[in-house]
């Protein structure tokens, strides 16, 4: 369905429908009855249909709860310019504004004739739905005999009457509350960056299978999101600021742009780019453990003719996810660890061949006690 009214006067639409609920009263439904002259059939059509939006305003209520969850811990969405525009989001009250609309005009207070013709000619504003109703009517009479004088269908329908402002006063209030409760995460730093910290690492699951081919000269943000970040560079920062305030479009640019501009400076080779695709983090870890790789070794370590063992090199290759694949790959896998390890290493290099002939003999690496010491010797050095 296609809603094309929307109300961008702040809090003016929702202060006016509020005060119309407000003014839904005993005296304010019998005045309409005794106006309408509405008969029992006529009551108990009501008590269906309001039965009907009941059950449709609470479906609503809880849709709005869990909009409320996902809103607020999202950093960028696509309803920013929603709240931008006014105070809640009243959109998401379709079908609560929608309900007290129409029961509003089945109460309808009947114009004079030619008072539409009248308004047009002098000017005068039609009004609201709300002040020509004699359910939300300021001004009614008082039934000096009460609900005790009505039928069983009349007390229903004033039951149901209730629920049915009860229902609305809910959902204004949830709306409104959001808005509240949007300008205290603002006022958070932490919390506002632990939430794009989870957008940023949401939008690199998908962008790490990519960035090999991303053209980075072609990845432009808007000036507004570039000042904004320039102004503000660290996150700590910058989250509060761009918390909602960013198009979802714009900030998953950001993330890219970012992402492959930390790739450009720590300057990832083909060969890592090759083994790891963009795992910025994992090529981090190999890096390190590289470089240190002799003190991985074991202290009672046996070299022949000084060089590594094949079999330490072919476990490295396994815990760095290099298993299963094709020999080019392992080739390309030692080649790398090569050229890394004899920068600073105290030891020859043993060739492929030697490395592939290690990985063969032992097909369940995971389980090998000699592995899972090698393993632990890792996460020692990773903590270092």
């Amino acid at each position: 369905m296609v809603y094309e009214q929307t109300y961008d006067d702040g809090c003016a639409f929702l202060d006016e429908v509020e005060g119309a609920v407000e003014r839904i009263s005993l005296d304010s439904l019998l005045s309409s009855l005794y106006y309408k002259a509405y008969d029992a059939e006529d009551v108990e059509r009501m008590n269906a249909y309001l039965g009907i939006c009941l059950a449709k305003m609470n479906e609503e209520y809880e849709r709005l709860m869990r909009y409320r969850t996902e809103f607020l811990n999202t950093f960028a969405t696509k309803d920013n310019e929603h709240y931008k525009k006014r105070s809640v989001l009243i959109g998401k009250m379709r079908t609560s504004l929608s309900k007290i609309k129409q029961l509003c005009q089945k109460f309808h207070i009947r114009a004079p004739k030619g008072d539409a013709l009248r308004r047009k000619w002098k000017g005068i504003a039609v009004p609201s739905v709300y002040d020509s109703s004699m359910l939300t009517s300021a001004s009614v009479t008082t039934d000096i005999f009460g609900l005790e004088s009505y039928p069983d269908c009349v007390k229903t329908l004033f039951s149901l009457i209730l629920r049915f402002r009860d229902a609305m006063f809910r959902i204004m209030i949830l709306c409104r509350s959001i808005m509240v409760d949007e300008a205290e995460y603002r006022k958070d730093p932490e919390r506002c960056n632990d939430i794009l910290r989870k957008f940023r690492n949401k939008c690199m699951s998908f962008y790490n299978d990519v960035m090999d081919v991303v053209q980075l000269g072609k990845l432009t943000c808007t000036e507004e999101l570039t000042k904004m970040r320039t102004d503000y560079p660290k996150d700590i920062a910058f989250a509060p600021v761009a918390y909602h305030n960013v198009t979802r479009s714009d900030m998953q640019r950001l993330v890219l742009k970012e992402a492959c501009e930390e790739r450009m400076r720590l300057g990832l080779s083909e060969e890592e780019q090759e083994l790891w695709g963009s795992d910025v983090e994992k090529v981090k870890e190999v890096r390190k453990l590289i470089d240190q790789f002799d003190t991985l070794l074991p202290d009672d370590m046996v070299f022949r003719g000084n060089k590594l063992p094949a079999r330490y090199v072919a476990m490295f290759m396994h815990w760095c996810g290099v298993k299963n694949w094709t020999g080019q790959v392992e080739r390309t896998f030692v080649r790398y660890f090569a050229q890394r390890y004899l920068e600073n290493g105290a030891h020859g290099m043993v060739d492929n061949s030697a490395v592939n002939k290690a990985k063969n003999s032992q097909y369940d690496w995971d389980n090998n006690p000699e592995y899972k010491k090698f393993v632990k010797r890792i996460n020692i050095v990773k903590m270092l």
